[in-house]
């Protein structure tokens, strides 16, 4: 079943209602210019296109390319599964029960784990736009797809995993709303590209050492959440005590705990994440100078000479 909608238009508190209960979640409350808009309002509230798919019993997409025409602020209820939400241009904020606030700019991704229905709200002010592309999986699809414990450990009702797509991935989602003359060839095209989405998002969770760390399941998810800032913020002028702080625990057991967790150190870790980064954004068609400032490097030298290492060649020899 497909609603997408490929011409810009405007959407009302109706519309909203009807594409939350498909996409896996329903609005408690919708308020616009500080006034709440419930169902059967047809106040126009953004303008843009949104597409939905159902593509598979249990998983969803939804693409959002749309600009906000009033202040707004939702409040909704989200039902169990994982959301797997790229953002493809500007930012996108809100605030989900059981992790705060969050935060996702352009180029990046983040994965939701939902274990009970929880609440999530979002708050956007008059003339933002974004491009977002989103999943949600049920959760009978992913325990028919034998991918239900590729999961961060248990740490409340939800999870919070920060992650950079690839650039080849990001090229198909920015494109894959491109229409043919046959219709059905454009649907098996998303699906594809939104399993290969769900994929890439699934991969770190298979190399969580959840089960096999020495580390109780509480301190495993410190760990967890020191990784998954660094994922976040590779740009971030990072230091031991801050992220030791933020953890609360000391250094000493930062240290030991994150090389516990994932057999290597801190800031090894955040080396490879910024590298990793700066070779998608130059594969994207950003210049070596650009990819190294945005992932926190101050000088181009220290940069080539960690990128050869790391992947055997310059950067300047990737091919855009």
């Amino acid at each position: 079943m497909s609603d997408t909608i490929g011409t810009p238009t405007h959407y009302s508190s109706d519309d909203h209602h009807a594409m939350a209960e498909r996409f896996g979640y329903r609005y408690r409350r919708l308020s616009v210019a500080g006034r709440d808009r419930g169902s059967g309002n047809s106040c126009a509230l953004l303008t843009g296109s949104i597409g939905v798919d159902v593509l598979q019993p249990g998983l969803t997409l939804t693409r959002s390319d749309i600009s906000h025409l009033h202040d707004f602020e939702a409040e909704a209820e989200m039902n169990p599964g994982l959301l797997v939400s790229v953002v493809l241009d500007g930012p996108v904020e809100g605030w989900v029960e059981g992790c705060g606030d969050i935060a996702t700019r352009a180029g990046t991704a983040l994965n939701l784990y939902i274990d009970s229905p929880l609440l999530f709200t979002g708050k956007q002010a008059r003339g933002v736009h974004y491009s977002t592309v989103a999943a949600f999986a049920r959760q009978d699809w992913l325990e028919e797809n034998e991918v239900a414990h590729m999961r961060p450990p248990r740490g409340g009702p939800a999870r919070l995993h920060h992650w950079i797509p690839s650039a080849a991935l990001k090229a198909r989602l920015h494109t894959m709303d491109r229409r043919t003359p046959v219709p059905a060839l454009d649907r098996l095209h998303r699906e594809m590209v939104t399993l290969e989405l769900m994929t890439e998002a699934l991969r770190p969770m298979a190399a969580t050492p959840a089960a096999a760390s020495p580390l109780r399941p509480a301190d495993l998810a410190r760990m967890v959440r020191v990784r998954d800032r660094l994922l976040a913020e590779p740009d971030a002028d990072h230091t031991l005590a801050k992220l030791a702080c933020d953890a609360g625990v000391s250094v000493t057991v930062l240290k030991e705990q994150f090389r516990a967790a994932f057999g290597r150190s801190v800031f090894d870790t955040l080396r490879d994440i910024r590298l990793d980064r700066a070779r998608s954004l130059i594969e994207g068609g950003w210049s070596v100078s650009q990819a190294a400032a945005y992932v926190g490097y101050r000088h181009p030298s220290n940069f080539t000479t960690a990128f050869r290492r790391r992947f055997g060649h310059a950067p300047g020899t990737i091919r855009r």
